[in-house]
């Protein structure tokens, strides 16, 4: 399909940036290589989130080449999107080390003060001791290359990236689309994808970075958009609707920054992300790591955030099914905190003792819907309730004071022995930590409040 006049200037205008950040010719092994050759080389390095600067060059290299293509457009958007990421990611930890070293020296400043006030809790405290000299980040996670920019610099690359990235993205969708529905949905998801990259954070270190004028798409509704598309293209791809309930519950909650806490929570999109995600668990009744993301959401107030405990009789009947065959202790754990939001503790009890017999305690972890290409910066999460424990002891406190009311002497004892052997399952975790990649201050903390919890119980 010819290109336009109409077409060439708005992809010049995107690509324009982009070339001016780089040497007018593309490198000399470039020029060698075909352009299907740049792009498995270009995306290789995206894929591992390795010397991103390489990847746009080169891909930048195949739009010169075939400025019509929809693909290569959106590759090298994406290309800009992850190295403003990782980019971003230096700025957030100036920021954060600057934010530490203040602390330090507030702490300082104020046990100064409070030596000369003997009604203060820091009279007569030893001296805070920090470390003499915070360490200030240089290096790219990328390129593992030492930071030659300036702060100022930095901050302006991300936001020239982030922007020529967008704009390159708005000049895509208007391209030649790809032979068939597959391809389609997949440069829309990636589309998508891209944007979410950029919102969740170089737009929060450099809000400049994704401006609010100049046709350029706003927020989480073009990411939406994107992905909706990418459904409507393959109505039954599943990993396309696991992609949109991802996205739409990493916008809502806007956390998904290692470095950065929650600044926003957008309720409507938080409850439409549920409502997809449980879609596509009913579709994958075997699949306990997803059920477990379904009733870790509906214990979640989507109005403050916080964690409530009503769960759907459904969600509960589902994650039994999924757990009833696995050898996870934590699965069974999960399922026992699920029971015991819904009073059924017989059914709690049971669970747990069903997990302090299973072999193993390993992370039910899931994986994000990302395409590939971005997977890095969306790594796998542990799943757990929120409060499991606290949910947990509740249930077995509860237990434990019916038990000793009605002088049922074997209840008690076998609510003091399913304690024991949670504590006892927790510490060997601890133990074998290297085998078992869980949080070793978490496993510390449940093992020692069920200790202390049996030891309460005992002494009654």
């Amino acid at each position: 399909m010819p290109l336009n006049r109409r077409r060439f200037a708005s992809l010049a205008a995107a690509v324009l940036p982009t070339l001016l950040l780089y040497p007018a010719c593309a490198p000399a092994q470039a020029q060698t290589l075909t352009t299907t050759q740049l792009e498995q080389q270009s995306v290789s390095l995206m894929r591992r989130g390795k010397r991103l600067e390489a990847a746009i060059t080169g891909l930048t290299e195949t739009v010169r080449r075939e400025p019509t293509s929809r693909r290569y457009a959106v590759l090298l958007a994406c290309a800009q999107a992850e190295r403003a990421y990782t980019l971003a990611g230096v700025l957030a930890e100036i920021a954060q080390t600057a934010r530490r070293a203040a602390a330090q020296q507030d702490g300082i400043a104020r046990w100064q003060a409070a030596q000369g006030d003997p009604q203060d809790p820091l009279y007569g405290r030893p001296k805070p001791e920090f470390p003499k000299e915070v360490p200030q980040p240089t290096k790219t996670s990328d390129d593992d290359m030492p930071l030659a920019l300036t702060e100022n610099a930095v901050r302006s690359r991300v936001r020239e990236l982030s922007r020529s990235s967008l704009r390159l993205l708005e000049t895509a969708s208007a391209l030649p689309p790809e032979a068939n529905p597959e391809a389609q949905a997949e440069m829309e998801s990636l589309s998508g994808w891209t944007m979410l990259v950029l919102w969740i954070l170089p737009r929060r270190v450099v809000p400049e970075a994704w401006p609010a004028k100049d046709g350029i798409p706003q927020g989480p509704e073009a990411i939406i958009a994107s992905l909706e598309r990418a459904v409507t293209l393959q109505p039954g791809n599943q990993s396309c609707r696991l992609g949109l309930a991802d996205a739409c519950l990493i916008a809502a909650m806007d956390k998904d920054s290692p470095f950065l806490p929650p600044t926003r929570f957008d309720k409507p999109l938080f409850e439409k992300g549920r409502r997809l995600l449980t879609e596509a668990a009913k579709r994958r009744p075997r699949d306990g790591a997803l059920w477990f993301r379904v009733a870790c959401l509906e214990g979640i107030d989507a109005t403050s955030m916080a964690m409530y405990e009503p769960r759907t009789p459904e969600t509960i009947d589902a994650l039994r099914k999924a757990v009833n065959a696995s050898s996870n202790a934590l699965a069974w754990y999960c399922l026992a905190a699920a029971l015991a939001t819904a009073q059924d503790y017989t059914g709690m009890m049971t669970s747990l003792e069903r997990g302090n017999t299973a072999p193993i305690l390993v992370p039910l972890s899931v994986k994000y819907a990302a395409p590939t290409i971005v997977a890095w910066i969306f790594p796998e999460t542990n799943v757990t309730f929120p409060g499991l424990d606290t949910l947990t002891f509740i249930g077995l406190n509860h237990v434990a004071s019916e038990a000793r009311s009605n002088n049922d002497t074997a209840a008690t004892e076998r609510v003091l022995q399913t304690a024991r052997q949670m504590s006892e399952k927790y510490n060997g975790a601890v133990i074998n930590k290297d085998a078992v990649p869980l949080s070793e201050l978490r496993f510390i903390i449940s093992a020692k409040t069920l200790k202390a919890f049996v030891d309460a119980i005992a002494a009654r």
